[in-house]
């Protein structure tokens, strides 16, 4: 399937294109497709292009695979400190703590 690339995303992987795939088909409305851009020297990462024709698929699949940015501790960006103080306190919290909450963690 060949896409015109009006919205693209790069991404690079050391492993294979079928769970990006899988994710693909399962969520895309539009249609869309991948240009292998470049390989590392020792073949273990490559580097794609992914195209589509919808602008939402574009920004869905950038949100699904972008990895977070790490939070700039310098910065408080309006947040009080003792909002912030507060935060920590209960980012503290043992699991057992959250579970008992009914609060989502994940571990990885």
């Amino acid at each position: 399937m060949t896409t015109v690339a009006k919205y693209t995303a790069q991404f690079t992987t050391a492993g294979r294109l079928t769970s990006i795939e899988n994710w693909l088909k399962q969520n895309m409305k539009g249609q869309w497709s991948f240009k292998l851009e470049s390989v590392s020297d020792d073949m273990s990462k490559k580097s794609y292009m992914l195209m589509f024709d919808d602008a939402i698929d574009c920004n869905a699949f950038k949100m699904r695979f972008t990895p977070a940015k790490p939070a700039d501790p310098t910065k408080n960006n309006g947040i009080s400190s003792k909002t912030l103080g507060l935060l920590s306190s209960v980012a503290a919290l043992p699991v057992k703590t959250w579970v008992a909450l009914g609060r989502p963690f994940y571990r990885g």
